[in-house]
């Protein structure tokens, strides 16, 4: 009998616990946000999350450990599922496929990378080599560290982070850089090299301190990378670890394209605890060139315009439906969904852009192409949801000014707070009215000067008459 209750009273813990996850699970998602000036203003719903990948069933099983996540041109996904050993790869509702180990050999693989033509690039990160298998998972090629005096300095190959680009370059973070490697396993140099920025403090320890000082002073080192994405534009879209410029677009010249700022924020759980910088773990972009930036404190995914506009931050830190415990690794597919990797959990989550995303990113795409009449039309139709948002009325702002419509464009950039613009508009709009009424300026600015030259004479004359008034009248006294 007490076997008996305590049974029953375990399937009623766990009916209700399984009730309870699944309301936790699918609550209603928290509203997505934009900084403003440090501060959170809500937004509606861009991205919603629409679902979780887990358990993979009894072929798949689950992830452990996971680091990196790919979606190929025909929205396959591929996990590099390190502790597992593999590259599992499911469809692009999330049914599970089948796995890439290059027969049983791949160890603690932390990066994928597939072509358009199915061939499947995983960085074999314990076995210090990067494996280039075929869709049935056959060995192609391998690559090692190349053979080159100016990789004399660097102890290991174990690759992170790999992409290739339409020329057939295999693109490898290295720290402040990108190593590049081509199809013959030959070292092809370095791109993207990050700068060490000017510190005050030492360079007046260089210049006036003592040799005690000098010895002690820790030489500044340039940020280093934590993760890129080759766009379809063959830019390369990098995140870095540093205060500022945390987010960069460089051409083949190495040249950062991306505004130059800080981006995300800085996170503080409490008032007891130091503020956290943001770290930016991975970058995706689509074709037009959105920038999804990952952020690990918050767990948000920040979207930006490829000028650094911020759209949204989506996602965050928890353990519901939409939210993350370790986000590692983000991407897009053909469709505009952004999936999420979280490796605490094993879970990738799903998010697809709402109707009010939609029109923005369409919006903003006609603007692009100088569709304006269109581009505003669908700038409209987000301010017709959301009248506070700022990238729509400056939008507005912007077409206008380009249509020389700048008094109308004045109010679209006050009301997106947007004092550039404003100033912008204002100094055309300034110089619009000067040039539309100079003829009648000049014209009051003469009369002004005649009327105040004949009230002058006449004052003159008064006082001259006053004066020989009053000297004729004392001459008579």
């Amino acid at each position: 009998m007490k076997k008996f209750l305590l049974r029953t009273m375990a399937v009623f813990i766990s009916i209700i616990t399984a009730v309870l996850f699944s309301v936790t699970a699918y609550a209603t998602p928290d509203m997505n946000l934009v900084l403003e000036d440090g501060e959170h203003i809500k937004t509606p719903i861009c991205y919603s999350c629409t679902q979780v990948i887990s358990d993979l069933g009894d072929n798949g099983g689950t992830f452990i450990d996971a680091s990196d996540i790919f979606i190929d041109k025909t929205d396959n996904i591929y996990i590099a599922d390190t502790k597992n050993n593999r590259i599992a790869m499911l469809d692009a509702s999330g049914k599970y496929l089948r796995d890439y180990t290059n027969n049983g050999t791949v160890s603690g693989p932390k990066s994928v990378f597939v072509t358009d033509n199915g061939d499947i690039f995983i960085s074999d990160t314990l076995n210090e080599q990067i494996v280039h298998v075929d869709k049935n998972d056959k060995l192609i090629e391998k690559f090692v560290k190349p053979d080159s005096e100016l990789l004399a300095n660097i102890s290991d190959f174990a690759v992170e982070k790999i992409a290739i680009s339409e020329q057939g370059l295999i693109y490898i973070v290295h720290a402040q850089q990108f190593m590049m490697i081509d199809a013959n396993n030959e070292f092809k140099g370095f791109v993207g090299a990050n700068k060490i920025s000017f510190s005050l403090k030492e360079f007046l320890i260089r210049t006036f301190g003592s040799e005690i000082q000098k010895n002690k002073m820790v030489t500044g080192q340039a940020s280093t990378y934590n993760s890129f994405h080759i766009g379809d534009d063959g830019l390369i879209y990098a995140v870095a670890n540093d205060t500022k410029d945390q987010i960069r677009i460089l051409n083949v010249d190495g040249d950062n394209l991306f505004p130059s700022g800080s981006y995300g924020e800085r996170i503080e759980e409490d008032k007891s605890t130091w503020a956290r910088d943001p770290i930016f773990i991975d970058v995706c972009a689509d074709k037009n060139g959105t920038v999804f930036a990952l952020e690990k404190h918050s767990g948000r995914v920040y979207t930006y315009t490829h000028k650094g506009d911020m759209i949204v931050a989506f996602g965050g830190i928890g353990s519901i439906k939409g939210k993350f415990m370790n986000p590692v690794a983000v991407d897009i597919n053909s469709k505009g969904e952004i999936y999420v990797l979280d490796s605490s959990s094993g879970t990738v989550h799903k998010f697809e852009p709402t109707s009010y995303m939609n029109s923005i990113l369409e919006a903003y795409t006609l603007f692009e192409d100088g569709k304006y009449d269109a581009s505003m039309q669908k700038w409209n139709d987000v301010l017709d949801i959301n009248i506070n948002c700022s990238l729509a009325n400056s939008a507005m702002g912007n077409i206008l000014y380009k249509q020389e419509e700048y008094k109308q464009a004045m109010g679209y950039y006050k009301d997106a707070n947007d004092k550039a613009g404003y100033s912008k508009a204002f100094t055309k709009y300034r110089h619009e009215c000067l040039r539309k009424y100079f003829g009648w300026i000049i014209a009051a600015i003469a009369a002004l000067v005649i009327g105040i030259y004949a009230i002058l004479k006449i004052m003159f004359k008064k006082g001259k008459k006053l004066l020989d008034i009053f000297y004729s009248g004392g001459a008579k006294r």
